[in-house]
């Protein structure tokens, strides 16, 4: 039957079917490529976000101890303001006269 067709038809027939089978295998090929580099970039991506989630909760139990640190700072800063008013407060009902503030006298 190949004997009985022209040389050029077998020619364009042979190359058609490379043509096919190569295009079949490399679309597989690509296929798995494809697949392969979504994997490592959603790995990238995965990588990325571990590291910036331990930055951040790095910087969170940095932030709650700083701000531990100044509430006590707060309450002890209450607790002497409290004491010194009281201190005041017993001053002034002692000498039952408040002192006068005013400003100093500086030449203009």
């Amino acid at each position: 039957m190949l004997n009985s067709l022209p040389d050029w038809f077998v020619n364009i027939l042979s190359a058609l079917a490379a043509s096919v089978g190569t295009y079949l295998t490399t679309r597989k090929k690509e296929n798995v490529d494809i697949q392969g580099g979504e994997l490592s970039n959603t790995e990238a991506a995965i990588k990325i976000w571990r590291e910036m989630a331990q930055d951040m909760t790095d910087k969170v139990k940095e932030l709650s101890e700083k701000i531990d640190h100044l509430t006590a700072e707060v309450h002890s800063l209450k607790s002497e303001n409290s004491t010194l008013k009281s201190k005041l407060n017993l001053i002034d009902e002692n000498n039952e006269t408040k002192p006068k503030r005013g400003r100093p006298n500086k030449a203009v």
